[in-house]
């Protein structure tokens, strides 16, 4: 069976080969192909075979992102905020949200809980504040990101804005870490062993946590 152009191009990527993959994506991605637009893109974002270039990775991720391709969406958010474009990219990570792009609810978590150091002046054009950030963390969590759990557990952990609840920093750590998420099972591995979070000492739960690290590290 014949491969396609883009099944070429995207073999070449595979293959770590990007200027071969950026001479075949390209022509397809200015003919309106979505698919090798998102891939010229992603490669001037990161500089894969082409020197990194934010603005041209924002143009290619534009055509998708007007057409409400949600991928396309979220990655041109990421691309505005390294060209410090950053209202425009949080209205881009609000429509990524609206189609359940669980890197996106993190991101917005991120964005209104402070953890991107946001000036209060661009924050204040939005209608949502900290404890969105918080809902949008959960809804990332549910949706495989595991990296929001853990920083669930790390705000009720700390309490600076949430009053400290050790019962529902546990809790969303421990879902953090049943998802393989190395820093939440280091939390458990140590809280395990030194009797943290309301925990009794368990050095068998200890050790279970830190192999499980050590798997990951492995993989």
């Amino acid at each position: 069976m014949k491969t396609s152009k883009y099944e070429q191009g995207a073999i070449a990527f595979a293959d770590e080969n990007y200027q071969k993959a950026m001479e075949i994506m390209l022509p397809l991605a200015k003919e309106g192909d979505i698919k090798a637009q998102l891939s010229v893109a992603s490669m001037y974002f990161s500089g894969l075979g082409v020197k990194q270039d934010y603005e041209k990775a924002a143009q290619w991720y534009r055509y998708g992102a007007e057409k409400g391709h949600p991928i396309a969406q979220h990655s041109l958010a990421m691309a505005l905020f390294s060209l410090e474009n950053i209202e425009e990219a949080i209205e881009y990570l609000l429509k990524a949200d609206q189609q359940n792009i669980s890197f996106a609810q993190s991101c917005l978590g991120d964005v209104f809980t402070g953890a991107y150091n946001i000036p209060n002046h661009i924050l204040s054009k939005f209608n949502f504040g900290f404890y969105d950030g918080l809902v949008w963390y959960e809804k990332a969590g549910d949706g495989g990101f595991s990296y929001a759990y853990h920083r669930l557990g790390d705000i009720y952990a700390k309490g600076e804005v949430v009053t400290k609840n050790e019962i529902n920093a546990l809790k969303f750590y421990r879902k953090a870490a049943q998802e393989g998420y190395s820093p939440s099972q280091e939390v458990l591995a140590d809280a395990y062993r030194n009797g943290l979070f309301g925990l009794p000492v368990d050095l068998e739960q200890a050790q279970y946590w830190s192999k499980k690290i050590q798997e990951n590290e492995n993989a």
